[in-house]
C-alpha cells in the first residue's frame, strides 16, 4: 500500500511540473522503466534512489513519503469521502450509481462500517474527480496551511468574490484547483489599485 500510494504522489508531482517519465528520469539519472515501475506501485526506491527523486523535482524526500496514518484503514478515510462527496453536492445513491457500487456499500464506507479496497477507492476517486491520493493520505490541517500562505494570498483568499469561485471549483482536483488559482491571481493582478485589498490587512 505505501509503495502505490508513494507512486500516486510521485507520479502528481511530475505531471504538475509538466514532467514526462523520461524527463524526470532524466534529471535523476534513473532509468524510465525504473520510474514507471515506482509510480505504479511495483517498487519502492531506496533512499539514494529516493533523493536522487526529490531533488529533480525540487521537494524535499519527506514531500513523497506517505504518512504512517494513511491507508486504506486510515481512521480519517470515510470522513474525507463525505466530505468529497458533499463538496460535490451528491447523494450517497448518486454517488454509488456513478462508482458503480451499491448505495449501501457508500453508507457502510462512511460509517466507517466496512473498508474499502484499494479498486473502490479508485473507482471513488474517479467518480468524485479527485485522485486516490487525495482521499488515502491525510493533508495538512487548516491552520498549517494558513500559517504558509504570503500575506497577499491570504488577503486574496478574504475577498468574497475570490471566495465565491473557490466554493464553486472545490469539486476539482488539485490541478484544476490550482488552474483556478492562477486564473483569480491573475485578475487580482490587473485591477486597479483602488479596488485591491490595503496592504496592511489582517487574516
Amino acid at each position: 500500500m505505501r509503495a502505490r500510494l508513494l507512486g500516486c504522489e510521485l507520479r502528481l508531482r511530475r505531471q504538475d511540473l509538466g514532467l514526462t517519465i523520461s524527463g524526470l528520469a532524466g534529471k535523476a539519472g534513473l532509468s524510465p522503466s525504473f520510474l514507471s515501475e515506482i509510480e505504479q506501485g511495483k517498487k519502492l526506491p531506496s533512499l539514494v534512489s529516493l533523493d536522487r527523486i526529490a531533488g529533480a523535482l525540487g521537494i524535499p524526500r519527506n514531500s513523497l513519503i506517505p504518512p504512517p496514518g494513511a491507508g486504506l484503514d486510515a481512521p480519517d478515510l470515510p470522513a474525507r469521502i463525505r466530505r468529497a462527496r458533499e463538496r460535490m453536492d451528491l447523494t450517497q445513491e448518486q454517488l454509488a450509481a456513478m462508482a458503480s457500487l451499491s448505495a449501501g456499500m457508500i453508507s457502510q464506507i462512511e460509517a466507517g462500517a466496512a473498508r474499502p479496497s484499494l479498486e473502490t477507492v479508485d473507482r471513488l476517486a474517479r467518480a468524485l474527480s479527485v485522485t486516490p491520493c487525495h482521499l488515502l493520505v491525510e493533508g495538512p490541517d487548516p491552520e498549517t496551511l494558513l500559517a504558509n500562505l504570503t500575506p497577499e494570498t491570504r488577503r486574496m483568499l478574504l475577498d468574497p468574490d475570490v471566495q465565491a469561485v473557490l466554493q464553486a471549483a472545490a469539486g476539482l482536483d488539485g490541478k484544476g484547483f490550482r488552474a483556478v488559482m492562477e486564473v483569480i491571481r491573475e485578475s487580482r493582478r490587473g485591477m486597479p489599485a483602488q479596488d485591491q485589498p490595503p496592504p496592511g490587512g489582517r487574516c
